[in-house]
């Protein structure tokens, strides 16, 4: 074997093995982030049954946003958030859901943010969309749009349903 078709072979594999490497990374990281919402909606879950708070408006409210998020989380990506920011037939203002306990409202602040954070993360950081527009862009007008989009808590089905984002919590730059 030439020395040629040797390294045309090896290129051809090794390009073969990325592209395969690439693909399962893809579906394993959609299952760890959608592991990550299940874990937070528990955690509501658990505050809400200490609390006695099933029927809190907050809560139900905050629970079908999680659920909207745990569904599409395949389909999160940079694109997605230009499309529904530049359509403002699908990103509306939230509309404001308000639990009846400060402590239950306190619990589904936390849920919300901590969300928010965990799909930041993957939608900067674990995809390559999120990495091509923060080397194409500023950091800072990347982080202003994704924080913008969740805001009305990630994907929204149902522009009735979007939640107030958490007030006087972190803002975007410590997450």
């Amino acid at each position: 074997m030439t020395a040629r078709l040797f390294i045309q072979l090896l290129l051809a594999s090794s390009i073969f093995w990325v592209a395969i490497c690439y693909w399962w990374w893809s579906l394993v990281r959609v299952t760890f982030l959608r592991q990550e919402l299940f874990a937070i909606r528990n955690r509501l879950w658990d505050k809400a049954h200490a609390l006695k708070a099933f029927n809190d408006p907050g809560y139900i409210a905050a629970r079908t946003q999680l659920n909207a998020c745990i569904k599409n989380a395949g389909i999160v990506s940079i694109e997605v958030i230009d499309a529904m920011l530049k359509n403002s037939d699908v990103y509306a203002a939230p509309k404001e859901d308000r639990c009846c306990t400060t402590e239950m409202q306190r619990c589904v602040n936390e849920a919300r943010f901590e969300a928010f954070g965990t799909i930041y993360t993957y939608v900067v950081f674990h995809r390559a969309s999120g990495w091509s527009r923060l080397v194409r862009q500023k950091s800072a007008k990347v982080a202003r749009d994704v924080s913008r989009w969740s805001q009305g808590m990630l994907i929204i089905t149902d522009p009735d349903s979007c939640p107030t984002p958490p007030r006087n919590r972190r803002t975007l730059k410590h997450v």
